[in-house]
C-alpha cells in the first residue's frame, strides 16, 4: 500500500491529525484535556511543557473538533509500526508533523518568529535581551497564521 491510499483509524488518525493541525508536541497531545480549550484558544498548562511555562495558541473551529475526538489511546508505537508497514515508509515519526507544521508555515510566508511561539520555542528570533523586554504575544499574529494553515491544510485535502 502507498502513502497516498493509506487511510488511519482511529483513534490514531486523531492523533496524527491533533499534531498536524497544532504543530504541537505528541506529550502535549497525548496529555490534552478538552477544557484547555478556552473559546478560541488552546491554553497547554505549565505542568506539561517541555519549557514548563504555559502556553496559549490560538485555535480554529475545525482544529478544535480534531482535538475534542481525542480518546485515551495507549498503543501509539504498535500503530505507528503498522502505518510504516502498510505505507512502506521507511522512516516517518510523529515529530515530523511538527516539523512539516513549521517549514508549511514558513512556505506560506509566515514570520520565524509567530512560528516559534506557536510551536513554543524557548530560543529563536526573538531571544537573549530581546525576549526579556519582549512581552507582546502576537496573538493576532499567529491567528492569522493558523488561518492560513488550516486553509492550507483544506486545500491539500480537497484540491479543487
Amino acid at each position: 500500500m502507498k502513502l497516498a491510499s493509506w487511510r488511519p483509524t482511529a483513534p490514531y488518525s486523531v492523533i496524527l491529525m491533533a499534531l498536524l493541525h497544532t504543530g504541537q508536541r505528541l506529550g502535549q497531545i497525548k496529555a490534552f484535556r478538552p477544557e484547555w480549550i478556552e473559546g478560541d484558544v488552546i491554553r497547554f498548562p505549565a505542568s506539561i511543557m517541555k519549557g514548563k511555562r504555559e502556553h496559549v495558541i490560538p485555535a480554529t473551529e475545525t482544529t478544535k473538533a480534531v482535538l475534542s475526538r481525542l480518546t485515551p489511546y495507549q498503543n501509539w508505537s504498535d500503530m505507528h509500526r503498522i502505518m510504516l508497514k502498510e505505507t512502506g515508509l521507511p522512516h516517518f515519526t510523529r515529530h515530523d508533523l511538527r516539523r512539516s507544521y513549521s517549514t508549511g508555515m514558513a512556505q506560506l510566508g509566515i514570520a520565524p518568529h509567530i512560528i516559534e511561539r506557536l510551536l513554543d520555542h524557548q530560543t529563536g528570533t526573538i531571544s537573549g535581551v530581546a525576549a526579556v523586554y519582549q512581552r507582546y504575544s502576537f496573538m493576532p499574529q499567529m491567528r492569522e497564521a493558523v488561518a492560513l494553515w488550516q486553509a492550507h491544510l483544506e486545500n491539500l485535502a480537497n484540491p479543487s
